[in-house]
C-alpha cells in the first residue's frame, strides 16, 4: 500500500504546474513547443515525506536531455539547453536543518545549459526520471528515507567531590 501511495504522490508532483511570471506573460506561454528557444527552468523544490524520504524536483518548460554525475556525496545533473531566467531560482535550497538525506541543492547557469547540484549526507544512487506533461517536463530525484546515525553515548559523569586539579 505504501508503494502505491508513494507513486500517486510522485504522479501528483509531476502534474503540478508552477507558472512564473516574466514580463507580464507566463514562461510556459513564451516557450511553446514550436518556438526556437530552449527550455526554461521555472521552479525547483523539495518534498519531504512522512518516512523522511525526499523528492527533489525541477520544473521545466519543455523536456531536455539530462546527464547525471555522481561523486561521493554529491550528485550533479546537467540540463542540456535549459536556461534560468529568474535570479531567485539560482538561490540555494538549504535543507541541513531537516533530518533528511539532502543537505542542499542549487541551480547554476553553465555553458550550454543548467547544472542542478545536490549535496547529500550519505552517498546514495537515487532513481532519476524526467516526466513529460502538457506544461513541459519535471525532473524527479527520489531519495530514500534518511536514518540518522546514533550519537555516541555521553562520557560517564565524575563522582561528586573529586577534584581534577588535586595532585596525588
Amino acid at each position: 500500500m505504501t508503494f502505491v501511495r508513494r507513486e500517486l504522490r510522485s504522479i501528483a508532483l509531476a502534474a503540478t504546474l508552477v507558472l512564473v511570471s516574466w514580463g507580464g506573460e507566463s514562461v510556459a506561454k513564451r516557450t511553446t513547443p514550436g518556438s526556437s528557444e530552449g527550455s526554461v527552468v521555472t521552479y525547483s523544490g523539495m518534498a519531504v515525506h512522512e518516512d523522511r524520504a525526499v523528492t527533489l524536483r525541477v520544473e521545466l518548460s519543455r523536456a531536455v536531455k539530462v546527464r547525471s554525475e555522481k561523486r561521493g556525496k554529491n550528485l550533479s545533473f546537467f540540463l542540456d539547453g535549459a536556461t534560468v531566467r529568474q535570479r531567485t531560482n539560482l538561490f540555494p535550497l538549504v535543507a541541513d536543518h531537516f533530518q533528511v538525506a539532502v543537505l542542499s541543492t542549487k541551480l547554476d547557469r553553465a555553458r550550454g545549459g543548467v547544472r542542478f547540484s545536490v549535496s547529500l549526507r550519505e552517498a546514495v544512487e537515487p532513481p532519476v526520471r524526467l516526466v513529460e506533461h502538457d506544461a513541459g517536463a519535471t525532473l524527479l530525484v527520489e531519495l530514500p528515507p534518511y536514518v540518522p546515525k546514533e550519537a555516541p553515548p555521553p562520557a560517564p559523569a565524575k563522582p561528586a567531590g573529586v577534584d581534577e586539579r588535586a595532585e596525588p
